[in-house]
């Protein structure tokens, strides 16, 4: 049992985008390799490349809440960073509050935190007027120091991408944000993830934030 929990304890997250992109249902291997030393690597040795569609927004099945589980290694396949600071616009009392947990009392701090995604990893689909637009899914769950869940929130964004607008996505990624309100005190580990709703992709992170009291 203590071998097994020593093993399980550091781990690295590695990931890649195939040169072929054909999602044909085959099966196709992976290997990692050390450069150095003499350890031994656990690692999983391949991957179906299934062309099954995306799971429908309409099936009722709600593709965040595995992603924004606390303590598990990010996602990788949809790539993105993320910054949290706290809002210009503080809620004031009485004012409704940004997350889906009702019991989240007040007073609280309102953070705003934005992502940038890289464009390469949501896919587009073609419009009549040959534009582009991506839909995907931004998810949220704050939990506190021993692991109990805060607040949570999740929006579902659309992103019209003009032909005069796709160098500079390319070059800067697509930009969405998302706000939540946080207790004043106690440090919080914030869950993020991103779903692409055509490609069933997914990334997810997790960061720090201490919250500042009044």
């Amino acid at each position: 049992m203590r071998r097994a929990i020593e093993d399980g304890a550091l781990y690295y997250t590695l990931g890649y985008s195939p040169a072929d992109g054909k999602m044909d249902g085959s099966y196709r291997h992976l290997e990692v390799k050390l450069t150095h030393g003499k350890g031994k690597v656990a690692y999983r040795h391949g991957y179906i490349a299934s062309d099954a569609p995306a799971a429908d927004a309409k099936s009722g099945i709600d593709p965040l809440p595995p992603l924004l589980r606390l303590g598990l290694p990010d996602a990788t396949g949809v790539l993105y960073g993320v910054s949290v600071k706290q809002s210009a616009i503080q809620p004031s009392l009485g004012e409704s509050q940004a997350g889906q947990n009702p019991n989240l009392k007040s007073p609280s701090i309102r953070y705003t935190v934005d992502f940038v995604i890289r464009s390469e990893d949501l896919l587009s689909t073609s419009r009549p007027q040959s534009d582009r637009a991506v839909k995907f899914l931004l998810g949220l769950k704050a939990y506190d120091r021993d692991g109990n869940a805060l607040n949570w929130q999740g929006d579902v964004e659309t992103s019209d991408i003009e032909p005069s607008q796709y160098d500079s996505i390319r070059k800067n990624g697509i930009s969405a944000h998302i706000d939540i309100d946080l207790p004043t005190t106690g440090d919080v580990h914030l869950v993020t993830a991103v779903y692409d709703l055509k490609s069933g992709k997914a990334g997810s992170q997790e960061v720090s934030v201490r919250a500042i009291s009044e």
